[in-house]
């Protein structure tokens, strides 16, 4: 499920996490007062209803105006020291230079300083939104305390980083001087080169997700391997057993777990909004990269269980009673889960298989025909 305090951890600038807003404890105090609110008495007359626990607002007004004192000083003595460093920047180039090492030191340092003012521009930007969002929640908590919330709105939107417009305007000044000065007003080259640390930027999660499908990957094809290829030279295979039926239903459980994780990802990449058309909740839907993550964490576990585990059972049993694998004495062997008393008919087994194989498909097509005439027809 994505939160706002996941949002907020994400785009955070990692140098400067201390000095963002509580949004955890604001939320939790407004929770507080909510609770508070719903303690109901009735009056002596009449049906109607009053709190018996008048809501204590102070706290959560003063840990409000705290958050935003703490960032607006913080954004201004940010945004004070990044002017002074442009004034100098600016009044070091249009000093004489030697040589070109000190021109590209000026640019390098024109280039980290955008990249600083654009991250203290997003640092207001997301610090006023997390204000917003606990204002919006104290006044559906609290809808009698309609007063407190237009008198802390006043006070949010009378500090400077609830527009950004000083720390815009410098950053507007910054790509002027850096595409004037160092390439004769090409503003394209320019931006592309101010914005090239955007593109450094390397999102693990995408990584770790990548690496256990493909792990899991290579444990299916291993796994089918061994069933399909290996499987013909093998009087006992997965189909013969007792537990057979368990393995396929967590094996189906897990293929949809992954057909849905790839709808999603299809419904996503062609922008269709299926939590609205699904009616599902945003708050409580996971989204395809957690489907994946979740679907891969389910799958490696089974598949490893399924192949090199059942290998390692019979291999140890092979050694220990070598006279009994030439004459399949391992049927007698009824403690191990896998391999309990193989039936006598095999052609049943294999029939049995492909008419599952047959629904499995079938039905993975006739949920990709609705997909497809959802994505046509919508």
């Amino acid at each position: 499920m994505l939160t706002f305090q996941s949002t907020l951890e994400r785009n955070a600038f990692p140098v400067w996490r201390e000095h963002y807003v509580s949004y955890l404890e604001l939320k939790s105090l407004v929770q507080k007062l909510w609770r508070r609110s719903t303690f109901l008495r009735r009056h002596q007359k009449g049906d109607e209803a009053a709190p018996c626990l008048m809501p204590q607002a102070s706290d959560f007004e003063a840990v409000f105006v705290a958050n935003c004192v703490r960032v607006e000083d913080w954004y201004s003595a940010r945004l004070g020291e990044f002017s002074t460093e442009f004034a100098l920047l600016a009044q070091q180039w249009t000093a004489p230079r030697n040589d070109d090492g000190a021109t590209k030191v000026l640019e390098t340092t024109c280039i980290e300083l955008h990249r600083l003012v654009h991250g203290l521009y997003n640092y207001a930007r997301i610090n006023y939104t997390a204000l917003r969002k606990i204002l919006k929640k104290y006044l559906k908590k609290c809808p009698t305390a309609s007063a407190n919330h237009d008198k802390l709105q006043a006070e949010l939107h009378s500090q400077a980083f609830a527009t950004a417009e000083a720390a815009q305007r410098l950053a507007a000044d910054l790509e002027a001087f850096y595409t004037a000065s160092f390439h004769d007003n090409d503003r394209v080259l320019a931006l592309s080169e101010l914005d090239g640390w955007k593109d450094d930027a390397l999102d693990w999660r995408h990584v770790y997700i990548g690496l256990k499908m493909g792990v899991c990957s290579v444990l299916t094809l291993w796994v089918l391997w061994h069933y399909v290829v290996s499987g013909v030279s093998t009087r006992v295979v997965l189909s013969q057993t007792k537990a057979y039926p368990v393995y396929r239903g967590v094996a189906l459980l897990l293929f949809f777990h992954w057909l849905w994780g790839l709808t999603q990802y299809v419904l996503h990449s062609a922008r269709i909004d299926y939590l609205y058309i699904c009616e599902l909740d945003p708050r409580t839907t996971a989204d395809y990269t957690h489907v994946f993550n979740d679907a891969s964490d389910l799958t490696m576990p089974m598949m490893l269980f399924m192949e090199p585990m059942r290998r390692a059972m019979w291999s140890c049993l092979a050694i220990k009673n070598e006279h009994l694998r030439n004459t399949l004495g391992f049927q007698s062997t009824y403690s191990l889960p896998l391999h309990l008393d193989p039936p006598s008919s095999l052609d049943e087994d294999k029939a049995s298989a492909t008419t599952y194989l047959y629904k499995i498909v079938a039905l993975s097509a006739g949920l990709l025909c609705l997909s497809v005439a959802a994505i046509v027809l919508g």
